[in-house]
């Protein structure tokens, strides 16, 4: 919210209205550009703590085949053999490595993309 605050402001909507630019070309040409930043981050956000959900697919699942990664690795201390289960944990981590370097790519990038300088 802050991010949408601080850097869409009215005067930029109003230059770009001055210049002839429809409602349409302001949104896709403008604004969508300038909020880039802050989606990839809210999907980088939502998707860890998705990926990271432990007490809803404990209470809710009771099929073992259909149990998430953080429960079966949970469930794995016990038995002892804890190299494998550490190498789970690494291996857990891959989607949330791959996700969070694709898209801070994309946020350094746009983020120097500012259209009002002050």
């Amino acid at each position: 919210r802050q991010y949408l605050v601080n850097y869409l402001t009215d005067d930029l909507i109003h230059a770009a209205m001055i210049d002839g630019a429809s409602q349409m070309r302001i949104i896709l040409q403008i604004l969508i550009p300038l909020v880039k930043p802050a989606i990839i981050l809210l999907v980088i956000k939502t998707g860890i703590e998705a990926w990271n959900e432990y007490l809803k697919p404990l209470v809710f699942l009771t099929d073992k085949s259909k149990m998430t990664v953080q429960i079966i690795i949970s469930s794995s201390f016990g038995l002892g053999d804890h190299g494998a289960v550490l190498m789970a944990v690494y291996i857990s981590l891959i989607p949330l490595l791959l996700l969070f370097l694709f898209a801070s790519k994309q946020i350094i990038a746009n983020i120097t993309t500012g259209s009002i300088k002050y």
